[in-house]
């Protein structure tokens, strides 16, 4: 990802950023998406979509309206 992330995105780290364990986690807060990229697994983002389902989510994780 060369460009800044959406508003509505987080990235987040997880180990130093040039280690071969890193993973970094995009997630798309407005979607039920995210993008995964291992830094020892390879040199692509993986984009995966889930469903919750009828699962309640807290009032603090809901969008407003």
């Amino acid at each position: 990802m060369e460009q800044p992330l959406p508003a509505n995105w987080k990235c987040y780290l997880f180990d130093k950023p040039m280690a071969a364990s890193c993973v970094m986690l995009v997630l798309v807060m407005s979607e039920p998406r995210f993008l995964y990229f291992h830094v020892g697994a390879g040199s692509r983002w993986i984009a995966h979509e889930y469903n919750i389902g009828n699962v309640g989510l807290p009032l603090e994780y809901t969008s407003p309206r």
